[in-house]
């Protein structure tokens, strides 16, 4: 291979590696997104549930105290 050959060569595969650079940002970038609204709904469901379940729990307790 002559000197021209491999420069041609080392700067198709920069460029490959710079696309693949970029993907890699924008994939991590999606990946980041996800993962907050997964936290985000999570939390969501955890305050929910701290504030169903003690009404629930109230809500029977005097269901079953009080005569039917």
């Amino acid at each position: 291979m002559t000197d021209g050959e491999l420069k041609l060569q080392f700067v198709s595969m920069h460029e490959k590696l710079d696309n693949i650079a970029d993907k890699v940002a924008d994939t991590n970038g999606r990946v980041q997104s996800l993962e907050r609204w997964r936290m985000f709904i999570m939390g969501g469901l955890t305050i929910l549930t701290l504030l169903f379940v003690p009404v629930m729990f109230l809500l029977l307790r005097q269901w079953l105290i009080s005569p039917h």
